[in-house]
């Protein structure tokens, strides 16, 4: 070979990683910040308490979290064109984790509060709740409502939830209130009876219900509405994010019509068709759910290495 292509290799494959460098600190076109880097890097990093099924939880057998939230959050993907991860957070420094990059947006369950809104910037709803009061089956206080919840209760709550919120706001000073890290803990605790009540939301008491016969959803009370939160600013990226949750339910957020895709995703989870209480439904049908997971891999650019590596070395290689 050449001395010359020899030299003229290296610089050749210098350039190519000089290129690969620029083009991936470059925005695309028209994003800015949070959104623009998400698109630079190919996924999207979620923040996500993974012990709040059936919003969403960590699969051991997949060693990936799952969850109505998850495959909501798949779709945002989708949407932007990019893989997904999901990064577990606690639930108390759930909103100071996003505010300190750990992760693009919180998907995970969290209720639009007048507070919250002073730390992160919310979407629209995209899931409508209530609180709700599980007991043991047995009943032996005779719950039935939250006007029944007094200083002889104890109540079991997650810490730094609306229903945390709650309690402290319109209970009496002297009810006894034990939290908890998780809402599982504290449903835990109410079948060792180390507490009489918990207190959360409806679909996740409801799903221990279901599950283990031990206990039971006496009453809801509290709507509230669930959305996607953005670090303050963030505005490019929260537009997104609406667009995919309008795609799902519909522009209008007083009269939401449930995609059969939203719906395929409702009754899996929650085992009803959405929004029939409010009159609202969608027609199912098995529609496939496309995940595409963030498993890190090679470095930018190494498939276009291994081209060039393969196709034009050995052409300068006939260079004799």
């Amino acid at each position: 070979m050449n001395r010359r292509n020899l030299v003229l290799i290296p610089i050749l494959m210098l350039s190519v990683f000089a290129l690969i460098s620029i083009t991936a600190t470059i925005p695309a076109q028209g994003a800015t910040g949070t959104l623009a880097e998400i698109e630079d890097r190919g996924y999207l990093i979620i923040g996500s308490d993974t012990t709040y099924p059936p919003f969403e939880e960590y699969n051991a057998t997949s060693e990936q979290a799952q969850g109505f939230d998850i495959d909501l959050a798949h779709q945002v993907a989708i949407a932007l064109g990019v893989d997904l991860k999901v990064v577990t957070s606690e639930w108390d420094p759930i909103i100071p984790n996003l505010k300190s990059s750990q992760f693009d947006v919180i998907i995970s369950a969290m209720t639009i509060t007048a507070e919250r809104e002073v730390e992160v910037d919310f979407t629209r709803w995209y899931y409508k709740s209530y609180q709700a009061i599980l007991v043991p089956t047995a009943n032996e206080f005779g719950i039935l409502t939250e006007t029944d919840l007094n200083a002889s209760i104890i109540i079991g709550v997650q810490s730094g939830t609306t229903s945390d919120i709650w309690v402290q706001e319109n209970l009496n000073t002297s009810v006894t209130l034990q939290t908890f890290d998780n809402i599982l803990q504290a449903i835990a605790a109410l079948k060792q009876g180390s507490v009489d009540v918990v207190l959360g939301d409806y679909a996740v008491l409801a799903q221990d219900e279901l599950e283990s016969g031990a206990t039971k959803v006496v009453d809801t009370y509290s709507p509230e509405d669930f959305g996607f939160a953005c670090r303050n600013g963030d505005t490019d990226l929260k537009d997104a994010l609406n667009d995919v949750i309008d795609g799902l339910l519909g522009a209008d957020e007083n009269n939401p019509n449930p995609t059969n895709l939203y719906s395929t995703i409702y009754v899996k989870w929650f085992g009803e068709e959405a929004y029939t209480d409010a009159g609202f439904t969608g027609t199912v049908f098995d529609v496939a759910i496309e995940y595409v997971w963030y498993t890190g891999g090679a470095a930018p650019g190494f498939e276009f290495l291994l081209v060039f590596a393969i196709g034009i070395i050995p052409i300068i290689r006939r260079k004799r």
